[in-house]
């Protein structure tokens, strides 16, 4: 059972700013899930409200495309590589029979800086190539490379095979030596396509004390622990702006472009990846900013937190227990109410469906519900709470959330959540909450009229009906 918020602040911190923050998110249709500040190399505030954990992994989306900027650093670090050298001098025993047009005149910058050329993102076509690279190379580039940004997670991806070309390694493997294991970040892992290549772009899960590290690793200027893990030189070139990203959208989304990383129109910089994922460098403050959301509004979430920054330490009168006390209402836990006990103790035999069950059966105990599914070949039990959420893990075909099925594989992935439920007019209803993503959903359970029958719904779509025999 999950019961509990988690919550940090420095004596110095203004509960009456944080709470002003909390307050406010809702109306940018911001959910917070962890949010962590640091000051001065000092951890200033770090909160999750119930069930989210600030150690939780999560989808970073293209987040992920900062640490991939990381690895490129240590191979100009190490001599490898510059900034400067063309792609396809890289890749000489990967050149198509026909070089795409202007392609000889692509630069590794050009990947870092998304000054490809390419008029749109080419990733879903160049993924699923039997060879991507020389089907990357043989994309015609519109505009001639460093004069037109474009937002492509292909040219991230060909950074992720620029790192395999010289280390023999997978971006994740790489950075699990030079950067993962120095920085302490032990609980992570990298989607990859259904190839096994490295996405690059996105598919990065790690914690938000994960991505705070990042930042405070760029914050001072490569250097962790009085070790120079990454050179000043680079930090400087990613987070310089190289690329003209006007008409982008909104102002945090045209103030500049560095080496994966987006340049902040009121200072600093930031990764960030899609729903609210961001860890923001503000070296004029010698701070970071970490945060897991899920959001519709990113632009009023990054306004929102420099408001809470302008106001971290000012003069208050409310505690650390109002903040608890309102992290904890955060995600109300739903009322209990009278279940149709024709659910329970029997087996649905399922209709075709797209999840792939065959069957499944549902129990109640006195804290929770149980709800074990077959797949014609093994059985697998997902648990809710009732009166407090209750952690689960299951694995399942089809079932993430839409983006998360960006590495375009239908292989089974285990899922984890929290969820409790509800009794509702013809079953219960379940608010669930994605731990390894952003996403958050309601599902019902609901008994047909003489009970012989259940249907599954999800946020409104049926997934699956069952029949007893």
């Amino acid at each position: 059972m999950i019961n509990q918020s988690e919550l940090w602040m420095d004596k110095t911190v203004c509960a009456d700013a944080v709470l002003r923050f909390l307050d406010k998110l809702p109306e940018s249709k911001t959910a917070l899930h962890a949010l962590q500040i640091y000051r001065h190399g000092k951890l200033m505030l770090s909160m999750a409200p119930k069930p989210y954990s600030v150690s939780d992994t999560m989808q970073l989306y293209s987040l992920s495309k900062s640490f991939s900027s990381t690895a490129i650093g240590f191979l100009a670090d190490d001599g490898v590589l510059t900034a400067e050298d063309r792609v396809i001098d890289i890749f000489k025993d990967q050149l198509p029979a026909r070089l795409g047009r202007n392609m000889e005149h692509l630069r590794v910058k050009h990947l870092l800086s998304m000054n490809t050329g390419h008029a749109a993102c080419c990733l879903p076509y160049i993924r699923r190539a039997a060879a991507p690279v020389t089907e990357f190379l043989n994309t015609d580039l519109d505009f001639m490379p460093g004069t037109h940004f474009t937002y492509n997670n292909a040219a991230t991806y060909m950074l992720s095979e620029i790192v395999t070309h010289y280390t023999k390694k997978t971006m994740f493997d790489f950075l699990q030596e030079r950067l993962f294991l120095p920085l302490g970040i032990t609980n992570v892992y990298w989607d990859v396509f259904p190839s096994g290549r490295s996405q690059g772009a996105v598919g990065l899960h790690a914690s938000v004390e994960d991505v705070a590290k990042l930042g405070l690793l760029y914050l001072n200027k490569g250097k962790w622990n009085g070790k120079q893990l990454l050179s000043e030189e680079w930090v400087a070139a990613a987070s310089a702006p190289h690329s003209d990203n006007s008409g982008n959208g909104t102002k945090d989304w045209v103030a500049g472009y560095g080496y994966q990383f987006w340049i902040n129109a009121r200072e600093g910089y930031r990764g960030d990846g899609a729903f609210g994922q961001l860890s923001m460098i503000f070296p004029e403050r010698d701070m970071v900013v970490a945060a897991k959301v899920c959001s519709d509004d990113m632009q009023t979430e990054i306004d929102l937190i420099y408001d809470l920054m302008d106001a971290l330490c000012d003069q208050g009168t409310k505690t650390e227990a109002d903040v608890l006390k309102k992290l904890d209402q955060y995600y109300p836990i739903p009322d209990e109410a009278p279940m149709a006990d024709s659910l329970f103790d029997h087996l649905y035999h399922c209709s075709p469906n797209i999840l792939g069950i065959t069957s499944l059966a549902l129990h109640r105990s006195a804290d929770g519900i149980s709800v074990t599914f077959s797949n014609g070949s093994c059985l697998q039990t997902m648990h809710f709470g009732i009166g407090a959420y209750q952690k689960s893990e299951i694995t399942i075909r089809r079932l993430k959330p839409t983006l998360e099925t960006l590495a375009g594989t239908d292989t089974p992935e285990t899922i984890a959540f929290a969820a409790a439920a509800a009794g509702s007019k013809d079953g219960f209803a379940v608010s669930l909450y994605y731990l390894d993503n952003p996403h958050y959903e309601t599902w019902e359970f609901c008994a047909g009229a003489d009970g012989s029958e259940i249907s599954w719904r999800r946020n409104g779509v049926t997934l699956l009906e069952g029949f007893l025999q």
